[in-house]
Parts: structure tokens; sequence; C-alpha cells
């Protein structure tokens, strides 16, 4: 068995995408965060579910996760209705770490971008 053939493709947003459909694609596959893609189609960064629910959830609710039992069925889809007009973009961290995907390298002697 050769890398290749475990190799699958994971599910992928452009920075410029949606944030509504982002975190639609994370339910319906269940995952922990997709991968997000620059303009030019190259692996940024990764789009952590638990950074989708800091965008439409009021932090007074994250800080006490107890009143999130409150929050029904149509609250809930009135939160939503918040990464509706954001881009992806606008839910990434603006203070974590941005490193470079693991599947490039840079070349000896030369510094990542």
């Amino acid at each position: 068995m050769r890398a290749r053939d475990l190799a699958v493709e994971y599910e992928s947003v452009s920075v410029d995408g949606n944030g509504l459909d982002a975190a639609r694609l994370m339910a319906e596959h269940k995952l922990p965060g997709p991968l997000v893609l620059d303009t030019c189609g190259e692996p940024m960064a990764i789009l952590p579910a638990s950074q989708m629910r800091e965008v439409p959830v009021p932090v007074y609710v994250i800080e006490d996760p107890t009143l999130g039992a409150v929050v029904d069925e149509q609250h809930a889809d009135r939160l939503c209705q918040a990464l509706a007009g954001c881009r992806v973009g606008d839910c990434l961290s603006k203070t974590g770490p941005r490193r470079r995907s693991p599947t490039r390298t840079t070349p000896p002697g030369r510094s990542p971008r």
C-alpha cells in the first residue's frame, strides 16, 4: 500500500466564501473545521468550528455555556443569519498564528512568505 492510496480530499472553502456556507459544510460533513484557501487557491488556514461560533453567538453565552440551553431552534436560526453577511476570512482569528500548509515546502536558504 502507498500513501497516495490512503489520501482523501479534504473539504475546503475560499477565504472570500460565505460564512454561512462554511458553517453548513462543517455541519453536513461533521468537520472540526474546513481548510481555507486563499484567492489563488493555495491553503492558508484551518477554520475551527470553535471560531465560527464566535461570530453569531453573543459573548455572554460563550462565557456561560449554560445560557446556550435557553436558545431554541428559532433563535438559533436567527443567530446563524449573522454568518450569512460575513466572509470566511472575517471568521478567521486575527491573533492566531498563520502557518504554511504542511504540504508545501520551502527550498533551503529561502524564507517562507
